[in-house]
């Protein structure tokens, strides 16, 4: 009925009211195509992106004792994955090298130093949107969270961990924002009989309770598991339990350095670069793990 009223009153219209309803139409048309494709403004022109060019480095955090992503090697600097992210991004920003500053940080001087804005950014294998009160890029590597027993366990997959205890870092409080932690503790309750998860503050604390058997696992993300990780000591298992993601984390707001951290990252995995970086410092990418 709606359809035949409809063509009705087309046939109805005289040619020039036609053309006139036909002119309107285009004329919307245009103006909605011209608000949706139009281009957002160049993150290069913002102030955020001014203020670092007028200093004339790019301050960004990373860690010291890292391997593979940022670490000391008996250099002047880090090295690693990230600290090659973050010469890349200062290159994206000035157009050449030679305008980064590195300053070392860990989980609790980065989020501080962050909002008080003594750093840019920080690439230091932060959780992607850990915390409410900074702002992040996208992913650029997805780590395993794994699992780490004594060298003399009987444990060889994480299945046989039913019953057993498994220590983790509470890193968020009551905030339940650590990828590891709700990870491990999905896993750990949906063995049978479920494993008991223990919670630290301190991960050397952990790895301590670990060796004098008080616990018979410890649960990390892989990158920071290696690094307390001996083979005489420890055994990690093979089978990973789940991932967590590390992405550029920024002061709140900071959405120019991020759009231009994103545009970084996303040529970066399309070209296969980011794969070549991180063969470079002997990572795997458990993204599609």
């Amino acid at each position: 009925m709606i359809q035949r009223k409809l063509i009705n009153f087309f046939h109805s219209l005289k040619r020039k009211q036609v053309l006139m309803f036909l002119g309107v139409l285009l004329l919307l048309v245009a103006v909605i195509l011209f608000f949706s494709l139009r281009p957002g403004p160049d993150p290069m022109e913002s102030a955020e992106i001014a203020a670092i060019l007028d200093r004339g480095v790019l301050r960004v955090g990373v860690r010291n004792d890292i391997p593979g992503f940022s670490s000391d090697t008996g250099g002047s600097a880090p090295e690693g994955f990230e600290v090659e992210l973050a010469e890349l991004l200062a290159e994206r920003i000035f157009g050449k090298e030679g305008h980064l500053e590195l300053t070392v940080v860990n989980f609790n001087t980065m989020p501080a130093k962050l909002r008080s804005s003594l750093l840019d950014c920080a690439i230091a294998i932060a959780q992607k949107d850990m915390s409410p009160s900074l702002s992040y890029s996208n992913a650029y590597y997805d780590d395993a969270v794994a699992i780490m027993v004594r060298a003399d366990s009987a444990v060889t997959e994480p299945h046989q961990l039913a019953g057993l205890t498994v220590g983790c870092i509470n890193r968020d409080g009551t905030n339940q924002r650590y990828t590891c932690r709700n990870v491990l503790n999905s896993f750990a309750s949906g063995l049978s009989p479920a494993a008991k998860v223990v919670e630290y503050s301190a991960i050397p604390d952990m790895i301590a309770d670990l060796a004098d058997g008080t616990i018979d696992a410890v649960c990390l993300e892989y990158a920071l598991l290696y690094s307390y990780y001996s083979p005489e000591g420890h055994r990690i298992l093979s089978e990973a339990i789940g991932t967590i993601s590390y992405a550029v984390a920024l002061p709140s707001g900071s959405s120019a350095l991020a759009e231009i951290a994103n545009e970084l990252i996303a040529e970066l995995r399309a070209s296969g670069e980011l794969q070549a970086m991180m063969t470079r410092w002997a990572l795997q990418d458990y993204s599609a793990s």
